[in-house]
C-alpha cells in the first residue's frame, strides 16, 4: 500500500476527530434542506415586506386624503357662516341709514349675495345642500335698498330680527355638521352679532 493510499483510507476511517461518510451526508441533506428553508423565507420577506410597506403607505394615503377633506370642508362651513354674517350685519347697518346712496347699497348686498351662493355652492362638494335661506335675505335686501333710497318708509325691525333667527337656525346647522368632522369642538356664548 502506497502512502497516498493509506492516508485515504485513513480520511475515510472513523477516527476521535471525524464523523463517517454517513453523517456528512446527513449534515449535507440537512444542509441543503435548511438553505433552502432559507431561501424560501428570505423569498418570502422580499415578497410581504414590500407589500406590507405598500399596504401601510396605501393607509395612509388614504388617511392624508380624508384629512384633507375634512379640511376643506371645515373651511366651506367656515366661508358659509362668514358669508351669511356679513350679508346679515350689512342688511342690518344699511336698513339704520335714513338716507344713503342707492346704488353702493344695492352693489354691496350684490356682493354679499354672490358670496353667500358661492360658499353655499362649494358646500354641495360635501354633500351638503343649503335650501332656501338666501331668498329671506334677498326679500329683506330689497326692502333695505328702498329704504335707503327714501322709497319706503317702513321700519323693518321684524324682518330683520326674522333673518337674525333664520341665521341662528343655520349655524345651528353648520355647528352639527363641524361637530361631525372635527372631534373637539368648543362652543362659547353666542353675541349678538353672531
Amino acid at each position: 500500500m502506497t502512502a497516498t493510499a493509506s492516508r485515504r483510507l485513513q480520511a475515510l476511517t472513523i477516527g476521535p476527530a471525524r464523523c463517517s461518510m454517513g453523517e456528512d451526508m446527513d449534515g449535507a441533506v440537512w444542509g441543503a434542506v435548511g438553505a433552502m428553508v432559507g431561501a424560501g423565507l428570505t423569498a418570502l420577506g422580499g415578497y410581504l415586506g414590500p407589500a406590507r410597506a405598500a399596504r401601510a403607505a396605501a393607509q395612509q394615503q388614504t388617511q392624508q386624503r380624508r384629512e384633507e377633506r375634512e379640511a376643506g370642508a371645515v373651511e366651506r362651513l367656515i366661508a358659509i357662516r362668514s358669508a351669511y354674517r356679513a350679508w346679515d350685519l350689512y342688511l342690518h347697518e344699511a336698513a339704520s341709514l335714513r338716507r344713503g346712496s342707492k346704488k353702493a347699497v344695492a352693489r354691496r348686498i350684490s356682493e354679499l349675495r354672490e358670496a353667500a351662493l358661492k360658499a353655499s355652492d362649494a358646500a354641495m362638494r360635501d354633500g351638503w345642500w343649503i335650501g332656501t335661506e338666501h331668498i329671506a335675505f334677498e326679500s329683506v335686501s330689497a326692502q333695505v335698498v328702498a329704504r335707503v333710497s327714501g322709497a319706503s318708509s317702513v321700519v323693518l325691525s321684524g324682518e330683520l330680527a326674522g333673518l337674525r333667527q333664520m341665521r341662528h337656525g343655520l349655524n345651528e346647522r353648520i355647528l352639527e355638521r363641524l361637530t361631525a368632522l372635527v372631534d373637539d369642538v368648543t362652543v362659547l356664548p353666542n353675541s349678538p352679532d353672531q
